[in-house]
């Protein structure tokens, strides 16, 4: 199994910088690839720490803890948890959990970022003689790229959760005749919509056209027996606008983590907007399709954005609009 996730990784890595794809006529574009990660990992004893304070949705709480973890890894630092924190129920994280840790974090030097959705170069940038505060939102994969790999390994999803994703999984596969994974290709998709739609801060959706580019992405690829598993907070309108034609089965009635458990354990992933979906998305290691326009052109969101989103999207996932 891990085998197979570091090649469905490399996809990722191989696709040539700046390449566009055609499929059926519609363009996509490939975020530039970067060098394999380095794959360092923070100290798990030293003189300081780098914390935050978690906040908001499960994706988001992946980021910031990601970001520390990163952060920590690259300056030779140690990184810890509340024992109390939402994450330590869902995944086995492997670091040091403490008591009342979240009142010890406000009181270390504290840094904070330009963007919450860009790479924030002089937030990132100080010497290992502290301990530091970072925030808010942190939602760049450059903070923690070059420890992706030891990082997967700690976002694994308790034995609770990890059941109800084999179950759901096998009851998909038995639902349409397959015995085995094996000859099965699963293909994670994730709409956020609700919420969203006419959000005055600037959030973007993705359309019915996004869904058809990325399902004929996939469909022109040579993938045996490929499944669509959508998870959605907008059924009606995902079932409505999902391409017709293809094997998909719609999860219901789901905790989110369940949800991200069973998408992220699928073979490749098409996302739509949020962290959420990103982070749905990274587990897979397999190939991914995203929505280029998260957020509307003058806006308070796109200010949070760097100009070419480059940052927030991940090394080879491939752009649809």
């Amino acid at each position: 199994m891990a085998q197979n996730v570091r090649q469905r990784a490399n996809i990722s890595r191989n696709i040539r910088r700046n390449q566009v794809i055609t499929v059926s006529n519609w363009h996509g574009d490939v975020m530039p690839a970067q060098p394999p990660p380095s794959d360092i990992v923070p100290l798990k004893s030293a003189n300081y720490s780098v914390c935050t304070i978690l906040m908001g949705g499960l994706g988001n709480q992946m980021f910031q803890f990601a970001t520390t973890y990163g952060l920590a890894a690259k300056k030779g630092m140690s990184v810890a948890i509340d024992k109390t924190d939402h994450l330590t129920k869902i995944f086995k994280l492997g670091v040091v959990e403490k008591e009342n840790y979240r009142n010890i974090c406000k009181t270390f030097v504290g840094r904070g970022e330009q963007l919450n959705c860009g790479y924030d170069d002089k937030m990132a940038t100080f010497p290992p003689n502290n301990n530091y505060r970072v925030g808010s939102y942190l939602q760049s994969w450059m903070y923690f790229y070059n420890a992706s790999t030891s990082l997967r390994k700690h976002f694994v999803f308790q034995d609770s959760i990890k059941e109800t994703q084999n179950k759901v999984i096998d009851s998909v596969l038995k639902k349409y005749n397959f015995t085995s994974r094996s000859n099965v290709t699963l293909i994670g998709v994730h709409i956020r919509r609700a919420d969203l739609v006419n959000h005055t801060f600037g959030y973007m959706v993705a359309s019915k056209s996004y869904l058809q580019k990325s399902v004929n992405y996939f469909q022109s690829k040579e993938l045996r027996n490929v499944i669509y598993i959508i998870g959605s907070n907008d059924m009606k309108w995902s079932k409505k606008s999902m391409p017709k034609g293809v094997r998909s089965d719609y999860m219901e009635g789901n905790s989110p983590e369940v949800d991200m458990a069973i998408l992220g354990s699928c073979d490749h992933m098409i996302s739509t907007v949020g962290t959420f979906s990103w982070w749905s998305a990274w587990m897979t290691g397999g190939e991914v399709t995203f929505y280029q326009w998260p957020a509307k052109e003058g806006s308070a969101l796109r200010r949070q954005f760097s100009k070419d989103y480059k940052d927030f999207f991940y090394p080879g996932w491939i752009g649809f609009s």
